[in-house]
């Protein structure tokens, strides 16, 4: 619980070291549950490589969790590696009976992502729509809907989407950045500069940190 917390809050450094302690868990449910989760942490710092080692030492039986394959379609979807991940995440999802609601609902969020960029909008907007059903609240979909808008240059309905997501989760970082490429685009540098930075101090080597210090160089900062 404590890891599970930390990660939430980006504190990587704790979060890792007390996931580190659960997956030494001798039952099977806590055992996956801190190994995705530890997983998840290295995905979140960009380290695709880490986290795959760490699903790799799950035995092959306890691969097939849902949670599982769904760390596996974000480590393909990382690398570009779409099709992949398409595959992960639909499998994820047809050995999901028993699966808590949120999970679902991510699985479904993270499948319409993938499907968007290969080009089939429609199949993913109705798995947003899906995943919106499940839970209502999730964060997650709207900052991935808001993420599609912004690259189809929607960015008013972008903004809201974001701005809907950040209500409900405020620590999604991914989000400060493209709040930080709208505002720029826009002309509002402080504004900008503010997101960029936040963005940095949540992920200072995720996988858009190059990009934010490019753009902050840009405005001089």
């Amino acid at each position: 619980t404590k890891g599970r917390v930390a990660l939430r809050r980006g504190r990587f450094a704790s979060a890792d070291k007390l996931l580190s302690k659960a997956g030494q868990a001798r039952d099977a449910r806590v055992l996956v549950t801190a190994t995705v989760l530890a997983a998840l942490s290295k995905w979140y710092q960009d380290e695709s490589g880490e986290a795959e080692r760490l699903l790799d030492s799950l035995d092959g039986r306890l691969r097939r969790s849902p949670s599982v394959r769904l760390v596996w379609g974000l480590v393909w979807l990382e690398r570009g590696k779409v099709r992949r991940a398409i595959d992960r995440f639909r499998s994820a999802l047809r050995s999901c009976g028993h699966c808590a609601v949120r999970i679902k609902a991510n699985i479904e969020a993270y499948l319409g992502r993938a499907l968007y960029l290969q080009g089939h909008t429609d199949a993913a907007w109705r798995h947003f729509r899906r995943a919106a059903k499940m839970v209502p609240k999730g964060a997650l979909t709207y900052h991935l809907q808001g993420i599609c808008y912004y690259e189809e240059e929607r960015t008013g309905r972008a903004s809201q989407a974001f701005a809907r997501g950040l209500e409900l989760d405020a620590a999604y970082a991914p989000t400060f950045y493209y709040m930080g490429e709208i505002a720029r685009s826009r002309g509002h540098r402080r504004k900008a500069v503010e997101w960029f930075r936040r963005y940095l101090k949540a992920r200072p080597y995720g996988a858009l940190s190059g990009e934010a210090r490019t753009s902050l160089r840009r405005l001089g900062r």
